[in-house]
């Protein structure tokens, strides 16, 4: 993370680094921590949202069949059957 290098610098140049050094580590270890968590998360929530548009469409056509009295031998070739 770039503005917390700059900081670090900052820090150094005014001979900050024993009363804030400890701290800035932390903070940049949990910011990791928080990231890595929020990343997975949202690609987890990324596949399933696919998984649940697909079922959706799977819905629609199941409707669109049934609205046009389709023979039932039509709905087995959809997605979701």
């Amino acid at each position: 993370m770039e503005e917390l290098a700059i900081l670090r610098k900052k820090i150094g140049e005014r001979n900050l680094e024993e009363k804030l050094g400890k701290y800035l580590g932390r903070i940049e270890t949990q910011y990791k921590e928080v990231l890595d968590r929020l990343l997975t998360a949202s690609g987890a929530g990324l596949a399933l949202s696919v998984v649940l548009h697909e079922v959706e469409k799977g819905i629609k056509e199941l409707d669109r069949g049934l609205n046009r009295n389709l023979p039932w031998i039509i709905y087995r070739s959809l997605p979701i059957i």
